[in-house]
């Protein structure tokens, strides 16, 4: 799964039953989560999807409105809804990149950035481990943290992705 995630530049995978209804769902952060929290003992590809895919999965159908959608997304704190028709068999995925495209062609020029930005920045120093960046992003909830020098100027960003493709070194190291 996680091997297709990077061959296709997808963060999530919908994962469902024989018959086409959905089971769960995979992200870049759940594969981050898992092996840097609970530092399997075995290979990769000894694990399976079902023990580090998420099973609460947040459905909508086709007919949902958008700012429904959006709503729904921001009380859940999640980055996609799984979307289903009537008999509940999988349509497809509505993703935070799905809303921003949609806001860009119809709402853009609408509000100022400064409006709606995140102002409480999580940071860590350039030379902080990996361990404490992820303990920050649990911790926070968060997909990003902002590495800053001492004096607070941003130089980069470690996101979940990051961390999701540092996870084939982490493998090595393991089997080491």
């Amino acid at each position: 799964a996680r091997n297709m995630m990077i061959r296709y530049n997808i963060s999530r995978i919908v994962v469902v039953t024989k018959d086409g209804k959905p089971l769960g769902i995979l992200t870049e952060k759940d594969i981050a989560r898992f092996l840097y929290s609970e530092v399997p003992s075995r290979r990769l590809d000894e694990i399976t999807v079902n023990e580090i895919m998420s099973k609460e999965l947040v459905t909508v159908e086709e007919d949902f409105d958008l700012i429904r959608c959006a709503k729904l997304m921001l009380e859940k704190g999640i980055s996609s809804l799984i979307v289903t028709d009537a008999k509940k068999d999988l349509k497809g995925i509505f993703t935070k990149s799905d809303l921003i495209f949609a806001y860009v062609e119809n709402f853009a020029g609408e509000h100022l950035i400064g409006e709606f930005m995140t102002k409480k920045v999580h940071t860590v120093a350039p030379d902080e481990a990996i361990h404490m960046v992820i303990l920050l992003m649990n911790g926070h909830k968060v997909s990003r943290i902002v590495v800053a020098t001492n004096d607070g100027h941003p130089i980069g960003m470690i996101t979940g992705r990051d961390l999701s493709l540092s996870v084939r070194y982490l493998e090595q190291d393991l089997l080491e």
